[in-house]
């Protein structure tokens, strides 16, 4: 573990070097409570499978879905910067340009992923990097 990244709903993620791939990604611990209910982790598992196979510049490159030692895990590019939440916190209101090159950049992302079938469920500011 290099560092903890962040948390939400779902759990914390941390920037890992993977030995195996020999590079730096995300990992993400999935909350116990989130875990242990076997249709969302199925639920995880086909999105996963779809996401995969996604290949765009404006989303995250989806690994894989484990578990080890009891803790569920998911494994995904790691994406340096700043997340938009972060962004509109220490710049406070965002140009207009801006904000619409950005909205065009996450609409670009989901289009993609729709046509892929897989829904984001989770988009809000701290999940989006800039």
């Amino acid at each position: 573990i290099i560092e903890k990244l962040g948390k939400g709903g779902m759990g914390k993620v941390y920037k890992v070097h993977d030995t195996k791939i020999k590079e730096k990604i995300a990992l993400k611990l999935i909350k116990p409570e989130i875990a242990k209910d076997k249709k969302t982790i199925e639920r995880f598992s086909n999105e996963l499978r779809l996401a995969r196979k996604i290949r765009h510049k404006n989303i995250c490159q989806m690994f894989d879905l484990g578990e080890e030692r009891g803790t569920n895990f998911i494994t995904m590019e790691f994406v340096p910067g700043q997340d938009l939440k972060g962004l509109i916190r220490q710049s406070g209101q965002l140009a207009v340009g801006t904000t619409i090159n950005i909205a065009k950049q996450i609409c670009a992302g989901l289009t993609e992923a729709h046509k892929s079938g897989v829904i984001h469920r989770d988009l809000k500011p701290s999940n989006i990097m800039i």
